[in-house]
């Protein structure tokens, strides 16, 4: 853009809001916000869920990523994903995300890792009731980054839905 105010105008021609307006917002539409367009992109389908509300408590980890979120710095979460499923019998492990602006071009994502059990370090949270959408995919860690960013620039902005500014829930199950 050849200045900011052009950049400005643009931004609300395509968003409805300022870029400060964005950025302060609780609730960040996606509805003209689109990912590249590739002829063998396959936009993901979501399933539409009803939860009850979720009262959960969990270890806490947190970290920075990049703006455009390529999961360089995620190798702390998934780490800590191997290393659960080496050493506990479970099949599953269920991941709480609060993702949040940070510095410039960065973005805070908080996570919760679900545990029944009293621990020195927990923390809690309460996934609200309400409708959510489900994606599932299966494959590479690093191809789960490309899914992940397919979701939020392609299939919420096409099947018209948002992100409510709340905790996400992601499951991993195990490989067989």
């Amino acid at each position: 853009y050849d200045s900011q105010q052009t950049f400005t105008r643009e931004f609300k021609k395509n968003s409805g809001f300022t870029p400060l307006q964005y950025r302060n917002s609780n609730l960040w539409t996606f509805k003209n916000l689109t990912g590249p367009k590739e002829p063998s992109i396959v936009i993901p389908k979501p399933k539409l869920c009803y939860l009850d509300e979720n009262k959960f408590k969990g270890m806490p980890m947190s970290y920075e990523e990049d703006i455009p979120f390529w999961g360089e710095n995620s190798d702390k979460k998934w780490n800590y994903v191997k290393k659960y499923f080496t050493e506990n019998k479970e099949s599953y492990i269920a991941i709480s995300h609060d993702v949040n602006s940070s510095a410039r071009k960065k973005v805070r994502i908080k996570l919760i890792f679900w545990f029944e059990k009293e621990r020195h370090n927990h923390t809690t949270g309460v996934l609200t009731a309400g409708t959510y959408v489900k994606f599932e995919y299966t494959g590479s860690i690093k191809n789960y980054i490309h899914y992940i960013n397919n979701v939020y620039m392609n299939s919420l902005p096409f099947y018209g839905l948002q992100k409510k500014n709340v905790y996400d829930l992601e499951i991993i199950h195990k490989d067989k």
